[in-house]
């Protein structure tokens, strides 16, 4: 048997594309990979939560020998679910794994850096296989990795940046509405079943996506019933039975929760909408950004949202694209640029924005699709489907550059020129990196004996809310981390979605603290030690004794300790 074709097209399709993708992150984000052994790359904020599921995965899998999806060492006494807290198990479940070898933070980063490098490999096969240039599919692998917008999620959104099941999902799905058939059926539901467990936004996003294919299968065959003909009925049964009891299982959970108990916690879709110079003005997460602070600073995203630039090299592939339709060949075209304008103008949200103004008189498209797909309501990030339109943008470009690259040597040159414009308009601003600081009370805690409960004040996600202008962003978040060295049930605890009746009890347990009732936090709730931050210090009762330890970022006190 000749190994060699089978050896050269894995060397082709998947060594060579990787190795490129991993040399040009390092290459971009340098000097970060020198920091790899000793800094998480994130921010100290959202970046520290994911890396708590992280802790939380290997700790309840391999010590507590639980469930995973729940706990009670947040939250404390009364536990919370994490069904909607992004757990990732893509990344969470492997990670169990490497936590036996590596560290906490270079687990998180080795996870990232991954994510970066398959994003553009399984990107690359995408355009791959509707451009059919092997060049152009790796410029179109670089646009859709190398993003503002993937580039602003990794300063945090661990789950947002696991892209790479994406374009995996769409090939599987295109095959299959090419030619349904069994094989096909399985391999679309694996897909999926990967994307749903790297981020539900991204599950939600690619059965809108696979939705709009259907569509455009139908009307490119003029034939709306294609997919129960007699030929192609059992695959189509195989792949929704399928999905039904795999994925359908998971996020029935998810709605199942949210009806028995509400979660109270989500996004307003306004403050997370996409703005209409967004796409079209170099954002934040450009390297060269404060060019342009004067426009971006105005949208009423945040930034680690509002950074989706597409650049100039984009738009114009977009528009040489329906001007040459026709003459590209690729059958498919439409389909990608469709699935741009689809997503694009849902980014936009229920009212559109323009320069951070809200134009109430102009309702978006949003507002229907939200009463049409009632799933888009539990997201409330409409800007984040930016994702869906860089990944159809890619493939367009693709097409495009491909066309250029294979034409008469004027094109060559333009195409050449795009490919150069399209590099420096998606070169990323110095990425994050964090050494989180353990204070030496937290320290302290990590050393004494037991697992008794803290109290946790930092943790508080209602404090920060009520006094975000006198306590630092980061503080909720970094509680987290810190857990992750002292091991300790504690109370409250940052998670995405909270249920309604863990937040009424959160509420009752603050109450009992703002009134300084450390008896009752002792005795009915269990607490044995308090952890209060120095800039809480002026906001809540201190306790009546002692503290076991105390420095400039807070305090360790023991409620059993009867030391006035």
């Amino acid at each position: 048997m000749n190994f060699r074709p089978a050896t050269a097209r894995i060397l082709t399709l998947f060594v060579a594309p990787c190795l490129l993708y991993f040399l040009l992150w390092c290459l971009l984000t340098w000097p970060l990979i020198a920091h790899f052994p000793t800094h998480i790359f994130s921010d100290p904020k959202d970046g520290m939560t994911f890396a708590w599921i992280f802790w939380w995965f290997e700790h309840a899998i391999t010590e507590l020998h639980q469930w995973p999806l729940w706990t009670d060492l947040l939250h404390h006494p009364y536990g919370i679910p994490l069904l909607a807290h992004h757990p990732m198990p893509v990344n969470s479940l492997p990670g169990v794994l490497l936590l036996q070898f590596l560290p906490l933070n270079q687990v998180y980063n080795v996870f990232l850096i991954l994510a970066f490098v398959l994003s553009g490999w399984s990107a690359f096969l995408l355009c791959r296989a509707v451009s059919g240039h092997y060049g152009a599919s790796l410029v179109g692998g670089y646009l859709f990795t190398f993003s503002a917008y993937h580039f602003a999620h990794a300063r945090g959104h661990m789950n947002l940046v696991t892209m790479q099941w994406i374009p995996i999902f769409l090939l599987a799905w295109l095959a299959f509405l090419e030619k349904p058939t069994k094989t096909r059926a399985v391999a679309s539901v694996g897909a999926l079943l990967l994307v749903l467990g790297s981020d539900t936004y991204f599950f939600l996003y690619c059965v809108m996506a696979g939705a709009v294919m259907v569509v455009w299968a139908a009307w490119r065959r003029r034939d709306w019933l294609y997919l129960v003909r007699p030929a192609n009925r059992w695959p189509g049964a195989l792949f929704i039975l399928l999905g039904l009891a795999t994925a359908g299982v998971y996020v029935a959970a998810m709605f199942w929760q949210n009806r028995r108990d509400p979660f109270v916690t989500s996004h307003l879709p306004r403050s997370y909408s996409l703005d209409l110079l967004a796409p079209f003005v170099y954002s934040s997460q450009w390297r060269f950004g404060e060019l342009t602070r004067p426009i971006w600073s105005r949208y009423i995203a945040i930034v680690n949202e509002s950074s989706v630039h597409l650049g100039l090299s984009v738009i114009v592939s977009l528009v040489l694209a329906v001007i040459w339709r026709r003459r590209l060949a690729a059958p498919a075209l439409g389909l990608w640029l469709a699935l741009v304008l689809f997503f694009g103008v849902l980014a936009m949200g229920p009212r559109l924005q323009v320069a951070g103004r809200l134009v109430e008189q102009i309702p978006m498209p949003y507002a229907l699709a939200e009463i049409i797909f009632p799933p888009l309501r539990m997201g409330g990030t409409p800007i984040r489907m930016m994702g869906m339109v860089y990944l159809a943008a890619a493939v367009v470009a693709a097409v495009v550059l491909g066309h250029l690259l294979a034409g008469s040597w004027k094109r060559k040159v333009l195409g050449l020129a795009l490919m150069a414009l399209l590099v420096f308009e998606q070169l990323p601003a110095t990425p994050d990196a964090s050494r989180p600081e353990i204070p030496p009370h937290i320290r302290v805690l990590a050393d004494l004996a037991g697992d008794e409960p803290v109290l946790d004040m930092g943790a508080s996600v209602e404090m920060a809310i009520v006094y975000e202008d006198r306590l630092p962003e980061s503080l909720h978040k970094m509680s987290l981390y810190y857990q992750t060295l002292h091991q300790r049930p504690i109370s409250f605890g940052f998670v995405a979605r909270v249920p309604r009746g863990v937040y009424e009890q959160d509420l009752a347990l603050l109450k009992t603290v703002l009134a300084g009732d450390y008896a009752t936090v002792r005795e009915t709730y269990g607490f044995r030690y308090v952890l209060l931050p120095e800039a809480m210090r002026d906001l809540l009762p201190v306790p009546p004794m002692r503290p076991l330890a105390r420095d400039s970022h807070g305090a360790l006190y023991d409620l059993w300790d009867g030391r006035q």
